[in-house]
C-alpha cells in the first residue's frame, strides 16, 4: 500500500545545489584557488562531512574550521539575499495534493538538520512535512541508505509504502538500498546524474501528482493498478466491480476466458494454449511499464471471479502506421448487463484525461452486432476522440 514519499530537499524541493557550489567557490577564490566542479560534482547529494574529507585531501583546506565555516556561511547568505532561494516549480503543488490524499511526508537531505529548517521555512515548505531527517544524524551518508531508514522508521512505514524523491546519483543508490520505490528527478542544475536505476525518471513536477506517485509506487512493486473500483454490477445489488491491471496470477481464467466459443466466434484465441504463458508474463511485467496502458480485467469483489476484459494495445494498421485499439470480451454469463459499454467507458476516460491520448481506436467484427451497438454508443459519448474500425 502507498503511505508516504520521502524527498531530498537540495535539488528536488528548492533549487540549492548552484548556491551551495557558488559559495564555496567564492570561499576558495579568496584564498587564491580555484574549485573545480569535477571534484565538487560527486558530493551532490552526499554529506558536507563527505565533501570536507574530500576538499581537505585535495586542497589542504577545511571547510568546517570555526573561521572558514563562518565565511562559507556569510557567502552562502549573500547570495540567498541577492538571488533568493528558488523553489523548483510544481513541487508545492505535488506536496498539497499528496497531503490532501492523506500521503505522511518526510525529509531526508544530507544537509544539516538546522540547514534544513532555515531552509524550509525560508520557502514556505516546512510545515508540510510529519518527519525531517538529517543525513548528519546518522553512521553512514547517501550512498549508504542509513537517512532513508531512520526517515521511515520515524514515520512508521515500510520500504514497500515508500516512494522516495531524488535528483542525485547518490541519493538514488540510496533510495533503492533502502528497499523503496525511487522517482528521479533530473534537475540540470544538479550537473550530470546518473539517476538510471531510479523506476522513473521525471523532468519536472508541473504533472506530477499524487496518483502519478501512487503508479510509480504500485510499478516499482509490481502491484496492478486499479482503474475503478464502483462498476456497477446490474441485478446484484450493491455489488460493485474492480476494473484493474492485469497480473501473472490471471493466466488461467484469462485463457480459459479466451477459449470460450462465443469468444472464437469473432476473435483469434490470443492465449491459445501453455506456450503463451512467457508471453503472458512478459506482457504484464513489461506492457504496462512502457506504454502507461494494457488490459484490465474486471474482477468480482466478493469471489474473485474474472467476469471480463477491457484493453488498449498498440495495433499496426493498414496504412503501415501504428494505432492505439480499444477491444472488450465478457464471458457468456454476464453479458447483457452493460458490462462492457461500462467498463469501456472508464478505459476512455483515462485514456483521453490521464493518457493524453488524440484518439483510439475500436476494432469490431462486422458480423458481432452487440459489440457494434457498445462501439456506437460510446462512440457517442466521445465524439471524434473514438474511431470505429471494423476488423475482419
Amino acid at each position: 500500500m502507498f503511505k508516504s514519499v520521502i524527498f531530498d530537499m537540495d535539488g528536488v524541493l528548492v533549487n540549492t545545489e548552484p548556491i551551495h557550489f557558488r559559495m564555496y567557490q567564492e570561499f576558495f577564490r579568496e584564498l587564491g584557488m580555484e574549485l573545480s566542479y569535477e571534484i565538487y560534482a560527486p558530493c551532490i547529494g552526499s554529506t558536507t562531512e563527505r565533501l570536507r574529507g574530500i576538499l581537505l585531501d585535495v586542497y589542504g583546506v577545511d571547510i568546517r574550521a570555526e573561521e572558514n565555516w563562518a565565511r562559507i556561511r556569510e557567502h552562502e547568505a549573500a547570495i540567498i539575499a541577492r538571488d533568493g532561494y528558488g523553489e523548483i516549480p510544481g513541487i508545492r503543488e505535488f506536496i498539497l495534493d499528496l497531503k490532501n490524499h492523506g500521503i505522511r511526508l518526510a525529509v531526508a537531505s544530507s544537509s544539516y538538520y538546522e540547514l534544513i529548517i532555515r531552509t524550509l521555512k525560508a520557502v514556505g515548505l516546512y510545515e508540510y512535512f510529519d518527519k525531517i531527517v538529517s543525513g548528519a544524524d546518522v553512521k553512514h551518508p547517501k550512498p549508504a541508505p542509513d537517512v532513508f531508514q531512520k526517515a521511515m522508521k520515524e514515520l512508521g512505514v515500510k520500504p514497500e509504502e515508500c516512494v522516495i524523491v531524488e535528483d542525485s546519483a547518490n541519493g538514488v543508490r540510496a533510495a533503492k538500498a533502502a528497499g523503496a520505490a525511487c522517482m528521479g528527478f533530473y534537475n540540470p542544475d544538479s550537473g550530470n546524474q546518473d539517476l538510471s536505476l531510479a523506476d522513473i525518471i521525471v523532468e519536472g513536477f508541473e504533472e506530477v501528482d499524487w496518483a502519478f506517485a501512487g503508479k510509480v509506487h504500485h510499478r516499482a512493486f509490481r502491484i496492478p493498478v486499479t482503474l475503478a473500483d464502483d462498476v456497477p454490477l446490474a441485478q446484484e445489488g450493491d455489488v460493485r466491480l474492480r476494473l484493474r491491471e492485469m497480473k501473472k496470477e490471471d493466466f488461467e481464467a484469462v485463457h480459459s476466458m479466451y477459449g470460450e466459443p462465443e469468444a472464437l466466434r469473432y476473435m483469434p484465441s490470443f492465449f491459445s494454449g501453455e506456450d503463451h504463458r512467457a508471453f503472458f508474463n512478459s506482457y504484464v511485467d513489461h506492457m504496462y511499464q512502457f506504454y502507461d496502458f494494457g488490459m484490465y480485467v474486471l474482477e468480482h469483489p466478493v469471489t474473485g471471479e474474472l467476469i471480463g476484459h477491457v484493453g488498449l494495445d498498440v495495433t499496426e494498421t493498414g496504412t503501415g502506421n501504428a494505432s492505439v485499439c480499444l477491444g472488450y470480451l465478457i464471458r457468456r454469463p454476464w453479458q447483457g448487463r452493460g458490462l462492457a459499454f461500462l467498463a469501456s467507458l472508464r478505459v476512455l476516460q483515462y485514456a483521453r484525461d490521464t493518457l493524453k491520448l488524440s484518439r483510439v481506436e475500436i476494432c469490431v467484427h462486422p458480423e458481432n452486432q452487440a459489440s457494434l451497438a457498445v462501439a456506437a454508443k460510446l462512440s457517442g459519448a466521445f465524439g471524434d476522440f473514438v474511431f470505429l474500425a471494423k476488423s475482419q
